[in-house]
């Protein structure tokens, strides 16, 4: 597999940001990484990042965005895994395409689709 160069890597971020809702740039990802409120995680040429989401009874760990290639993603679980138990996670959860799940361990089960709707464009 060739290199993604900086400038691919650029073009899809920008890509995942605004399909995801225009709900980050990357400046804001990489101060909330700085303080602690993201995580990051590479392989090869694929950028993960995580947050932690804390319920009352429940620490989750989210796969918020992934830049790159999802088998380097897949390679990247058992270092995600860790992250989540050692900070008390008792959950991984990711939002993502349905071919995700052709990818998926054993283990990963289809929990619900997300559906969003604009309230920006008067609708």
């Amino acid at each position: 597999m060739t290199a993604i160069t900086r400038q691919d890597m650029a073009t899809k971020l920008e890509k995942t940001l605004r399909l995801s809702g225009d709900l980050y740039t990357l400046d804001d990802i990489m101060v909330a990484i700085e303080e602690g409120r993201m995580q990051s995680f590479t392989v090869d040429d694929t950028w993960i990042i995580t947050q932690v989401l804390e319920f009352p009874r429940r620490k989750v760990l989210e796969i918020t965005f992934v830049i790159g290639f999802l088998n380097e993603a897949v390679k990247a679980l058992p270092a995600l895994y860790a992250f989540a138990r050692s900070i008390g996670a008792t959950r991984v959860t990711g939002f993502g395409r349905e071919g995700w799940m052709n990818f998926a361990e054993p283990g990963w089960k289809l929990v619900g689709s997300m559906y969003a709707k604009e309230l920006t464009d008067g609708g």
